[in-house]
């Protein structure tokens, strides 16, 4: 089967799927596994034209990317709003392309580490936690982003973003896992106005995580709650 992934999340799921070489273009941004890199990527703005150049028999798109192309070709949308939707979509993927082994054995991966993570998570007092997804976006985390941050220990700010919300509800903890930065500079965080009061921030407790372990619906989800419970409890679960 001839696949084109718009997405870099979709990209790596299907590397981790076992189904690299079903790929015959791929999203610029899709720079992960190093494999990744070697496929064609599309170019300039994304429309029908262009995905007939690469002749594909399945195009594979991303959150907010519904409606990027038409309904010329078959198209399978990656946007998971729950970690249970996120095991359906790897597994209903698995086994459209014939990979229902691997499907279930990423998944499994997931449900065990969430599991072994929940259970250390519940012997500690919950932590609130204030999550930067996106900079400068009005909605802090919310779907399953929010809900890896309660299962690892956390109590997740939600709904609107303002200096009084934010104030009320006073963080012990900040994390930036914003999509595609490895590092973001916390004194970008501590600086804004009206934070400098909070408890995170008065205690030093703002912290990076790479965004993509987090959203990047797939096997490194491993490594971002994995990475969660460290941060908020000091708890190590089966290595780093």
């Amino acid at each position: 089967m001839r696949i084109l992934s718009l997405h870099p999340g979709t990209t790596e799921l299907l590397f981790a799927l076992g189904a690299g070489d079903m790929l015959v273009g791929r999203s610029e941004d899709s720079l992960y596994p190093a494999a990744a890199t070697k496929i064609p990527s599309v170019w300039d703005t994304v429309d029908d034209v262009m995905v007939d150049v690469f002749e594909p028999e399945l195009v594979l798109l991303g959150p907010g990317q519904g409606d990027l192309i038409g309904d010329k070709y078959e198209k399978v949308l990656f946007d998971p709003q729950s970690i249970d939707m996120i095991y359906e979509q790897i597994l209903d993927l698995g086994e459209r392309l014939g990979k229902q082994v691997e499907a279930d054995m990423i998944v499994h991966d997931i449900r065990s580490a969430i599991a072994q993570v929940s259970e250390k998570a519940t012997k500690f007092h919950p932590v609130r936690v204030y999550c930067e997804v996106h900079h400068n976006d009005t909605v802090a985390s919310s779907g399953y982003v929010s809900e890896l941050l309660q299962l690892a220990g956390g109590t997740p700010f939600q709904g609107q973003v303002n200096v009084e919300a934010v104030q009320a509800f006073d963080p012990q903890m900040i994390i930036s896992c914003v999509p595609g930065e490895d590092e973001y500079n916390v004194e970008l965080l501590e600086g804004r106005e009206g934070w400098q009061g909070l408890n995170a921030v008065k205690y030093e407790r703002v912290f990076n995580v790479q965004g993509d372990m987090l959203h990047r619906p797939g096997p490194r989800l491993v490594q971002g709650i994995k990475r969660l419970a460290k941060i908020l409890h000091g708890v190590t679960i089966n290595g780093p």
